[in-house]
């Protein structure tokens, strides 16, 4: 009797989880965070093989390249997840180009949510699915962009993180 109500407890708390976690409609605040460490030692690895003028131009692009790192991390990106499995996701505008609106949808299974673009330039750019964790409290959703990042730069780009919380 005692292991039936326990059992029972159980599929409740399990039921009542999976439903919680379910919903993830709703708008959600998305920063971005590059591993600074990981980019300085590329650019460094890079000036190692070079000559004098051209280690003096490759720190003037280290610098630039940090700056923008800069602008790109203070960015908030806004997604929109609906309850009909669709979602809307605004890049903000930054260095100098328009901010851009992607639609897609949104798969939940268990705690790995999937997102599937439907636009022209993110299939140009080979990121049309992106994979991702939602927390246990289905406050944040968490997608390592880095496996993305190096295969369009040829296996070279630092840990790439994009986490978003809701709100």
């Amino acid at each position: 009797m005692k292991l039936a109500r326990t059992a029972t407890a159980l599929a409740f708390l399990a039921i009542s989880i999976s439903a919680f976690a379910a919903d993830l409609s709703g708008n959600w605040t998305g920063k971005l965070k590059v591993d600074r460490k990981e980019m300085e030692k590329m650019f460094d690895a890079q000036a190692g093989k070079a000559t004098a003028e051209q280690k003096k131009q490759m720190a003037g692009f280290k610098a630039m390249a940090m700056q923008q790192l800069a602008a790109v991390e203070q960015a908030s990106f806004k997604a929109v997840l609906k309850k009909d499995g669709t979602y809307t996701m605004v890049t903000p505008a930054m260095m100098g180009q328009k901010s851009q609106t992607e639609s897609g949808k949104w798969t939940l299974k268990g705690n790995v949510i999937t997102m599937t673009s439907n636009s022209a330039a993110a299939k140009k750019q080979g990121m049309t699915s992106q994979v991702g964790k939602v927390s246990a409290d289905g406050k944040t959703m968490t997608f390592d962009m880095s496996a993305a990042a190096k295969a369009r730069s040829g296996g070279k780009a630092p840990s790439t993180i994009m986490t978003f919380t809701r709100g």
